[in-house]
């Protein structure tokens, strides 16, 4: 389960590597979340990169069924990263290791100002 939760998450366009070698396919895409601003409510801003990139980490916890996933990716242009979001796309592979954790059952509740904090269920 936890396993498909994360491959939903990344698609893998089916060319052959000649296909993938010669064609005008970009190397990735990518949609991610990120905060945009220091205001009290959080202002999300959403980016799509289009660009060979290299997945340098990704974190997930997957609280009631729910993924939450941090990334940190490079490009040509610099690295970047935030909230992953549905859809991105991997041209080769990613390697991608998955731990299950052992303790108590987590689910995320709003604390007092509001906020979703992990607490046990």
């Amino acid at each position: 389960m936890i396993i498909a939760l994360v491959a939903a998450l990344f698609t893998t366009p089916h060319t052959s590597a000649q296909e993938a070698a010669t064609s005008r396919v970009f190397g990735g895409e990518c949609t991610y979340r990120r905060v945009k601003s220091l205001a009290a409510k959080a202002e999300d801003e959403f980016i799509t990169v289009k660009a060979p990139m290299e997945i340098l980490n990704i974190n997930v916890l997957i609280a009631a069924g729910e993924p939450h996933l941090h990334v940190t990716l490079s490009a040509d242009k610099g690295t970047f990263g935030g909230h992953l979001e549905k859809g991105c796309r991997v041209l080769y592979r990613a390697e991608i290791t998955i731990a299950k954790f052992s303790g108590p059952a987590l689910v995320r509740k709003p604390n007092k100002a509001g906020i979703p904090m992990l607490q046990p269920k």
